[in-house]
């Protein structure tokens, strides 16, 4: 076909050329094999891999869902509510043993919520657990009660405030001893200010409540605990100041006036062997013993013990004090 174009027998622009082309190109096309339709896909690709997913394994505890069975209701006859009262108001069982009856109480009983809160306070803060202790006094200092229960909910809150280090247990002390200057619970609540002052590293500090302690209350369990820390310190090596003549007659004073007596009698017999002793203190002692004698109904001893404290010369207390012990020696010589 380039032939004839070349050869100038046909124009390509020219309509007589157009259809020569058109008719070549349709001879030709006849000829070719041809598919209605194709059913290769327009695209090859390789299929992907099969989706794996990784195993899940089982949960080891069960779904949020599912709810735990039910606790079994507690016994709240009125012989097991006798009974865990009892036990309670005796104080014989263990702290844990106490709580538990303390859950059957508090359900059979709600109207005395803020006894039993404060009781459980006092179990928790013996077990050593301080926080939930306080929490147990803050929640009974909520509730309506008396003022002797609310009292012991402050105290015991002090006290817990104190074995866990707070930051307030200072400052809510000394406002609880200020509000309630003659309380009883003082001794305790000076005891745990020592214990912390020595968890803190004031030994110094803790050392001289635990000797004030023993000074003043010395038959109580509260200046035995002083005397075993003070014992505790000295085996670690801290130096620990013995008690003065003038310290050892005063304590020796207050177990005659308080007891135990056993402990005191101890103390006179040391002390009246002692060559150290003043005129003053000597005479005390004398008159110290003397008054355990005449308890005991040894008169001779005590009519004896009286002539030796006033043999002495000093002037042991005031007018009335010499008045008082001139007339039982009288009384005792006759």
């Amino acid at each position: 076909m380039a032939r004839f174009f070349a050869k100038g027998v046909l124009d390509p622009h020219t309509e007589r050329g157009v259809r020569f082309v058109v008719a070549v190109a349709a001879v030709l096309m006849v000829g070719l094999p041809v598919k209605a339709w194709d059913t290769a896909p327009l695209c090859a690709f390789e299929p992907p891999p099969p989706l794996s997913l990784p195993e899940i394994a089982e949960p080891e505890t069960a779904p949020m869902c599912v709810l735990p069975e039910p606790s079994p209701a507690q016994d709240l006859s009125a012989e097991t509510v006798r009974e865990s009262w009892e036990a309670i108001r005796l104080g014989d069982e263990d702290p844990e043993a106490a709580l538990l009856r303390m859950s059957i109480l508090e359900e059979a009983l709600p109207r005395l919520t803020d006894v039993f809160l404060v009781r459980r306070g006092e179990l928790l803060l013996s077990m050593g657990d301080a926080r939930a202790a306080r929490q147990a006094f803050a929640n009974a200092l909520e509730t309506p009660s008396d003022s002797e229960i609310g009292l012991r909910a402050r105290v015991g809150r002090v006290r817990a405030l104190l074995a866990m280090g707070h930051r307030d247990a200072v400052n809510d002390l000394t406002a609880l001893l200020r509000r309630y200057p003659d309380l009883p619970e003082e001794p305790q609540l000076e005891f745990d200010l020592a214990r912390m002052r020595e968890e803190a590293g004031a030994q110094s500090d803790a050392i001289r409540t635990y000797r004030r302690l023993d000074i003043r209350s010395p038959g109580t369990d509260v200046a035995r605990q002083a005397r075993e820390r003070l014992n505790v310190l000295r085996a670690e090596g801290v130096e620990v100041r013995a008690l003065t003549l003038a310290e050892r007659v005063a304590r020796t004073e207050k177990l005659v006036a308080r007891g135990p007596l056993a402990d005191a009698r101890v103390e006179l017999a040391e002390l009246m062997e002692e060559a150290r002793l003043g005129p003053t203190h000597r005479a005390k002692v004398y008159f110290l013993a003397a008054r355990i004698a005449r308890h005991e109904g040894r008169w001779d001893d005590a009519r004896q013990l009286l002539q030796r404290g006033q043999g002495t010369g000093a002037v042991v207390g005031d007018e009335d004090d010499q008045a008082r012990r001139q007339q039982r020696a009288e009384n005792l010589a006759q």
